[in-house]
């Protein structure tokens, strides 16, 4: 079963994206039958950036799923996704509002994104008015195979009063969970720790590892968690397909990629989790400090890195540069830029709308929704 907090409050507000999983996690989360074939997702649902008072459009939200057959092996793409928005967790009724994604690219783990409010609309309109009511729940068609159970969306009207709230300080906010992760206890969210520390003082805008080049130079596969490596957004222009998913996030999410953390864990993914994903640009804020960090943050960055310094105690310091987020480049509230996705700078503090083009090889952290425990 998948989880969503579907509320806040000035305790502990919810950050731009948050999403709970399952605390023990496979590759399988979920699965339907359909045409002697089972349909698997392991979900990740990321909300954007919140909308600003008065607005009339409605932010899309960042949908990541896998999708395997039945014995556990990747789904060859193209496919077509319907993603249809409900007020009740059914099954039956009319949808408040349906769109749908022909031929959405899988990569070689199956692995897929689309963006709900940016396909092509089949009944209703997307825009703000969709979330001023709870619940709303998200059912998802694959190639005409309805997948149950629906799943509820609380961290979208969470997010509108994120950019409001500021998290209440408190004296161990960041825990090293001793796995190679961090746990912030105001956002909860579960970060990766990035290696080699030492490795910052060679790094600039344009120095580190090019991990997107082919062949991919050797000291990029020796640990996928070295904070020099530097990886493009996508391979073909727009399509979540360049080295970030299909190196990066492949290797997090793969069950072969290590030990089980505990005897309890069913999967050897990075610290026994397989839902690692590329933060939301809201979610890169609440580590940065400078003038674009989330509420609550130090708006002075000096000197940088531009990186809490309670975070960096524990979960590594960033690189002086510019990070991958999982939000789309916004040029105005009703336009996305498909080739373009938001950075957090971390060497001065700023938060680029406009983004950066997609081919580009920048630096990334991981981060899912979770706890030490």
């Amino acid at each position: 079963m998948i989880r969503f907090f579907d509320s806040a409050s000035p305790n502990k507000p919810a950050p731009d994206a948050r999403a709970v999983g399952p605390r023990r996690n496979s590759p399988v989360c979920d699965a339907v039958n359909s045409s002697r074939r089972v349909w698997a997702f392991a979900v990740a649902l990321a909300c954007l950036t919140a909308i600003a008072a008065g607005a009339r459009a409605a932010e899309p939200i960042a949908y990541q799923g896998r999708l395997t057959d039945a014995a556990g092996a990747p789904l060859p793409g193209p496919v077509a996704v319907a993603l249809h928005l409900h007020d009740t967790a059914g099954p039956g009724g009319t949808p408040l509002y349906s769109e749908d994604h022909a031929a959405v690219a899988l990569d070689a783990n199956g692995v897929f994104q689309v963006w709900l409010g940016d396909g092509a609309p089949s009944a209703g309109t997307y825009n703000a008015t969709l979330f001023q009511s709870a619940p709303r729940y998200l059912e998802v068609v694959v190639n005409g195979a309805t997948l149950t159970p629906r799943q509820l969306l609380g961290s979208v009207p969470t997010a509108r009063v994120s950019e409001t709230l500021a998290p209440p300080a408190t004296a161990n906010r960041f825990e090293y969970c001793g796995n190679g992760t961090v746990a912030d206890h105001d956002t909860g969210l579960l970060w990766e720790q990035k290696a080699n520390p030492s490795g910052l003082e060679t790094i600039n805008f344009v120095d580190g590892r090019d991990c997107s080049a082919s062949p991919q130079p050797a000291e990029c596969a020796a640990d996928v968690h070295d904070v020099r490596n530097r990886h493009d957004f996508s391979s073909t222009g727009q399509d979540p397909d360049g080295s970030a998913f299909t190196d990066f996030l492949a290797k997090l999410n793969d069950s072969t990629f290590g030990v089980a953390a505990t005897s309890n864990d069913s999967t050897g993914c990075f610290a026994g989790h397989c839902d690692w994903r590329l933060p939301a640009i809201g979610e890169l804020r609440t580590i940065l400090v400078g003038a674009h960090a989330a509420p609550g943050q130090d708006l002075i960055c000096f000197p940088s890195p531009c990186i809490d310094p309670n975070f960096a105690e524990v979960g590594g310091t960033a690189a002086r540069s510019l990070y991958w987020s999982a939000s789309p480049s916004r040029a105005e509230d009703t336009l996305i830029h498909p080739v373009n996705a938001w950075y957090a700078n971390f060497f001065n503090g700023d938060v680029e709308r406009f983004g950066a083009t997609k081919s580009q090889d920048l630096f990334v952290r991981a981060v899912r929704a979770g706890s030490c425990d």
